[in-house]
């Protein structure tokens, strides 16, 4: 004959605690790019692809004329209007011209 088993305990009066899930980790902040410093000027970060973003224009594809005019003159908001005056004067070289 097989042994008899004994009953399973039962907790009496307190019932087991459910402790909280982990909570996810916090979203990574975008990657930053930094223009190192030359000839006596500051280093420059920023983060790629902040214009489009803020324009609603697909990473990749070209912002249109129109609203990168809309962005400077300040009709996206100002954060917009920063990025494309960066954008225009330090990424794109500025348009300087050798005077005589």
């Amino acid at each position: 004959m097989a042994p008899r088993q004994a009953p399973a305990r039962q907790a009496r009066g307190k019932t087991a605690v459910q402790r909280p899930a982990r909570r996810a980790a916090p979203p990574k902040s975008p990657a930053k790019t930094t223009i190192p410093a030359k000839g006596g000027s500051k280093a420059i970060t920023f983060q790629p692809g902040g214009l489009h973003k803020s324009l609603g224009v697909p990473q990749g594809q070209p912002i249109p004329a129109a609203k990168m005019a809309a962005a400077l003159a300040g009709k996206a908001g100002p954060k917009a209007k920063s990025q494309a005056l960066f954008a225009r004067n330090v990424l794109k070289g500025g348009g300087k011209k050798k005077g005589k």
